[in-house]
Order: structure tokens, then sequence, then C-alpha cells
């Protein structure tokens, strides 16, 4: 953020002095920064990486024999835009952070306290996983795709946010591999 000061020889009651050196500037007084993507790229780099570290550490809880691979945050529903607005950015028990390791698919539903992984809701293993997918579906500011949780008899749409689709790219490929987190 830019901010401009008037010339010191401006007295407080020579407005004329006050509209001159606006006029000069050009600006108000205050101007914030374009927006740079590199900079909310980075941002959210930053929270991203906490996020998946404290993702790994309540893995490491779960199953510590487990080694995670690839995590990502999805939310259930059919209409993320609408799930997006009404949730207001708050978790709900419909919200997980699904976590692919060299054992299983872990699901932790995300902790309604803040954007951390709570209790483990779902442990599937890679064989149910790649019955259980459905149809996927890439946009561009959402990508969703379909999974049948153990119990249910329908599938549900999981919808990723932008931020993690190159996870959820590397999900679905690591999953269509013999074994995942192991080198062909």
């Amino acid at each position: 953020m830019t901010v401009h000061r008037l010339p010191s020889t401006a007295s407080r009651n020579d407005v004329g002095a006050d509209r001159d050196a606006i006029a000069r500037i050009g600006t108000p007084f205050i101007t914030s920064p374009p927006f740079s993507s590199s900079l909310s790229r980075r941002s959210m780099g930053f929270i991203k990486s906490t996020t998946v570290t404290q993702v790994a550490e309540a893995v490491g809880q779960s199953d510590p024999l487990a080694r995670p691979v690839v995590t990502l945050g999805v939310g259930s529903g059919r209409h993320p835009f609408l799930w997006a607005m009404l949730s207001a950015g708050i978790a709900d028990s419909d919200t997980f952070f699904v976590t692919l390791t060299d054992r299983s698919v872990l699901f932790h539903e995300v902790a309604s306290a803040g954007y951390r992984p709570g209790k483990l809701r779902y442990d599937v293993a890679h064989e149910q996983v790649r019955a259980r997918l459905g149809e996927v579906r890439r946009g561009f500011l959402w990508s969703t795709f379909r999974f049948r949780f153990p119990g249910d008899t329908e599938a549900v749409w999981l919808n990723v946010k932008r931020a993690w689709r190159p996870e959820m790219d590397r999900f679905l490929d690591a999953l269509r591999q013999d074994s995942p987190g192991r080198p062909s």
C-alpha cells in the first residue's frame, strides 16, 4: 500500500494548498498496489502447504505406517458455487481432506474451528476407491468427480476448488497406477 503525504509547507487552515497537493499527486491519498497473480499464488501456496503439513500429521495419527502421496480438499454436493456462497467459507461435515497414501485413501473431516483436519471419517482401500470413482469433470473454477462413500447407495459429487486441481489430477493419475506412491 502506498501512502501519499501532503507537502509540509501546507498549513492546516490552507485548504487551497491541500487541493493543489491532491491535484499534483493525481490519486487519492491511499492507494493499493495493482493485483498481482504471483502474489496471490505465493500466499495461497503458503496456506496450502501449511494445510498439507497438518493433514500429513493427522494421517500419521490415523495410520502411523502410511505415507501420504497426495492430499486435496473437497466439498460434497452438486452445486459448488451455491455451496461456497451459503457456507461463507465455514466448513461443515461434508467437507473433507482426501489423502492418498501408499496403503489406502483417507477422508478426514475439516474441523469447523478452522481449515484444519478433524476426525478420520473413512479409510478406503485403493481397489475400492477405483471401483467407487465415477465421472470426472474439469472446470475453470471448480472441478468435480463422483464418489460413492462406504455405506451409501448413491455416488455424490466431490467439488475441488481450482487451487487443489493439480492435486486432484495427481490423485486420479496415481489411482490409475497399480500401486500408488511406489515407483513403477
